[in-house]
């Protein structure tokens, strides 16, 4: 059997890359620049290590992992852990009692606990 020859194609433009994962509890690691993540419904573990990376743990207690740059992490519903130690971060960890830790090596970081009883720890080590 042969196969058609498809021609080439240029695609010019901006495009988003959007990830949605399930309901159900997820186990995630991107390393993927310029990506928006939806966790939906479930007890999600995301690991971020990349840059430009927009993260929405959804419903349910999040665990959210980011060492990328520039990055936008919201934990959504639910009593969520959010650790951060990359630059240019904006953090909002939603409705819920909620634990957030940065390390504050980083710069430009925004944090906004959201609704509820949170604890924020923010340390900077030389």
């Amino acid at each position: 059997m042969t196969l058609p020859t498809i021609p080439k194609v240029n695609i010019e433009g901006t495009f988003t890359k959007l990830i949605e994962l399930t309901e159900d509890d997820d186990d995630y690691y991107n390393d993927l620049d310029d990506v928006t993540i939806k966790a939906l419904e479930g007890k999600d573990t995301l690991q971020n290590s990349s840059n430009n990376v927009s993260i929405s743990g959804g419903k349910s207690d999040d665990d959210i992992n980011n060492v990328g740059n520039s990055s936008n992490l919201n934990g959504g519903v639910g009593n969520d852990y959010i650790y951060s130690s990359g630059d240019s971060v904006t953090i909002d960890s939603g409705i819920g009692n909620d634990t957030i830790y940065v390390d504050n090596g980083s710069s430009n970081v925004s944090i906004s606990g959201g609704a509820n009883n949170d604890i924020i720890t923010s340390v900077f080590i030389i």
